[in-house]
């Protein structure tokens, strides 16, 4: 397995497999991964025979060997909240209890993925705040009750106190909600702040309409209406709403 850094990043990358492994970039922990060799373990993971899997290294290496370990004697794991093995992004691990791992799998996970073509939902965590945030990215026309009034949003980011449990109830009800009802009233969620956008109306040309991206003074945007079988996977979390929690407190 090729492992390398670039743009803040580290990648593992095997030939035999078209998908690569990634985590954040630290001088200490890139030590510690150039120390030995890895491999993909059971298809799920990145793993080294001598410091295990990946996902196991970098929350030792960020939040402590101690920590780890107390976590372990405690039943917990390290949960990919995405539910990708081989993307080992800080923001993507958390500890949790093997049993909402297990539960998790079994109802988040698959109604998350089974949601992809209308809403793209994922939960980040901020290592230094220690506060969750869910970004949402809408592959179709969608309406939100905010404050007692519809509207029409594209995407939408939530942030939430350091609770996985209430963050993730709420990742989960907002898949049943939107995709059962078509609509989501944000009285009934539980994050601290929100902020969200509302599309952009723009006049296409004829050519245009049946292109997925239009572009306008160096931005692009998705044409939702154009009958390509484009969509959103993630959108990334807003580092700001991040930073103004700091401020506040």
């Amino acid at each position: 397995m090729k492992v390398y850094h670039e743009r803040g990043m580290i990648y593992f990358k095997d030939e035999n497999i078209n998908k690569l492994g990634y985590t954040e970039y630290d001088e200490k922990l890139w030590e510690k991964i150039i120390s030995t060799k890895w491999h993909v373990k059971k298809g799920r993971y990145i793993n080294s025979s001598k410091l295990g899997t990946l996902h196991r290294l970098v929350m030792a290496h960020w939040y402590g060997e101690e920590a780890l370990a107390q976590a372990t004697k405690m039943n917990f794991v390290v949960d990919h909240m995405n539910n990708d093995g081989f993307d080992c992004r800080l923001s993507n691990l958390c500890f949790i209890s093997k049993d909402r791992n297990t539960a998790k799998g079994q109802t988040y996970d698959k109604k998350r993925k089974e949601a992809i073509d209308t809403i793209a939902l994922n939960i980040f965590k901020d290592f230094k705040t220690q506060l969750f945030q869910i970004t949402i990215a809408f592959n179709t026309r969608t309406i939100f009750k905010i404050n007692d009034k519809l509207v029409e949003i594209v995407n939408m980011r939530l942030l939430y106190e350091n609770d996985f449990e209430r963050t993730l109830l709420d990742a989960e009800k907002i898949l049943h909600e939107f995709t059962k009802y078509g609509r989501v009233d944000t009285k009934k969620l539980n994050f601290i702040e929100m902020e969200y956008t509302e599309p952009i109306l723009l006049k296409l040309s004829p050519n245009e309409k049946n292109f997925a991206f239009i572009e306008r003074n160096g931005e692009v945007f998705l044409n939702l209406d154009s009958g390509q079988n484009v969509r959103f996977i993630e959108i990334p979390p807003n580092d700001d709403l991040y930073k103004n929690r700091i401020k506040e407190s």
